[in-house]
């Protein structure tokens, strides 16, 4: 029962890696910080093997086969306890979940963790953190950080009639590059999403359904 959140939430950082990887995915580095998550992160890779694949094969996926279903496609797993090193991602938690990935184009990292007994957060997105509801409907992007560019992706969202439930924004430094999520009460269809992409100083958008 302790470890069921931080179950479901390697299956959400899996689903997150399988709708917002580009190319052929060819890496996985599942890791976790603090002692007691430890003795189960070979269960923990299996729960985020299973949120990687299932929503994309016709076949069953679960937590017995899920990485012998990497192993077939050639996709290498790696597990690693990284103890202590929690501080290194900016988050006041003595528990954590990382899952980076390598693809034949890119490397992204997410990570997580379980606040109280189940609230299930994503904190991290390649190095920005962030503290996000895993759930429902989300569009990524990154953007230029300088004012008016949340207000122009709202208009769009507004335009098409699409709520906006909540956001994150994740900078290094103001007027630098920063990575911004919004959470939506219905799914944006792509005509929309690609009127965001066109808006100047925005790039990469993606949405996921968590």
């Amino acid at each position: 029962d302790e470890m069921r959140p931080f179950l479901m939430l390697g299956e959400k950082l899996g689903r997150l890696l399988a709708q917002l990887k580009d190319g052929k995915l060819k890496a996985v580095t599942v890791s976790v910080e603090g002692d007691s998550l430890c003795e189960s992160l070979p269960a923990l890779s299996a729960a985020v093997l299973k949120g990687v694949f299932e929503g994309v094969l016709a076949e069953p996926v679960n937590y017995l086969n899920a990485a012998m279903i990497a192993r077939e496609r050639g996709i290498g797993v790696h597990l690693l306890q990284e103890a202590g090193q929690v501080s290194s991602a900016q988050v006041l938690t003595a528990q954590l979940l990382s899952v980076r990935y390598q693809t034949d184009t890119e490397t992204r990292w997410f990570s997580g963790t379980v606040f109280g007994d189940k609230d299930i957060r994503i904190v991290g997105i390649d190095g920005f953190h962030f503290e996000i509801k895993p759930e429902g409907h989300l569009i990524l992007y990154s953007n230029i950080d300088r004012p008016g560019m949340l207000s122009s992706v709202s208009t769009v969202l507004a335009k098409a009639r699409i709520n906006i439930g909540g956001l994150s924004l994740g900078r290094f430094e103001s007027g630098g590059k920063a990575l911004t999520v919004i959470a939506i009460d219905s799914a944006a269809p792509d005509d929309v999403l690609e009127e965001i992409a066109r808006l100047n100083g925005i790039s990469g958008v993606k949405m996921v359904n968590l």
